[in-house]
């Protein structure tokens, strides 16, 4: 796409294929990618002076270490952030489930998603469309949408 980018969006995942899938798709629809493989790299990204904050969090909570939770938790309390997060997780208990509520995320995905559903929670969040987590936008395997023609397959790695 030409013209001006659509927004920063830090993306905190540790499986690289998935970081392939998604910052590409990202990437080629506009929007400029930073990506932390885990907690502490998205805690060092997310520190940096105001004009190069991102301006939406794809977040997945299985990271080794320190869990995706925790930087939400980050977001939320310490920097006392309302930015927006969007997680896309295939691994997140109950009680993070609950948490993630609590500190109010945009859109929560579970893996796989396609890319089509990735791309409009992250516009949706970016616009300010987006609503907290209600168990209506937890989408799971058999909730998710189909790739468009030339949208890529399912986040399903």
């Amino acid at each position: 796409m030409a013209g001006e980018p659509r927004a920063r969006v830090l993306v905190v995942e540790d499986d690289p294929e998935v970081v392939y899938v998604v910052c590409g798709m990202l990437a080629a629809h506009g929007y400029v990618v930073c990506h932390a493989p885990h907690s502490m790299a998205a805690f060092h990204m997310l520190v940096t002076p105001q004009e190069a904050l991102p301006e939406v969090v794809i977040l997945d909570i299985g990271l080794p270490g320190v869990r995706g939770v925790a930087v939400l938790e980050f977001i939320r309390v310490t920097m006392g952030s309302d930015l927006p997060v969007v997680v896309l997780t295939g691994v997140a208990t109950a009680k993070e489930e609950e948490r993630l509520k609590e500190l109010g995320v945009s859109a929560f995905l579970r893996k796989p998603a396609s890319c089509t559903t990735i791309l409009s929670a992250v516009e949706e969040a970016v616009s300010g469309r987006a609503f907290p987590l209600q168990d209506s936008h937890m989408l799971g395997a058999d909730a998710r949408e189909q790739p468009e023609a030339g949208e890529g397959s399912a986040v399903s790695l």
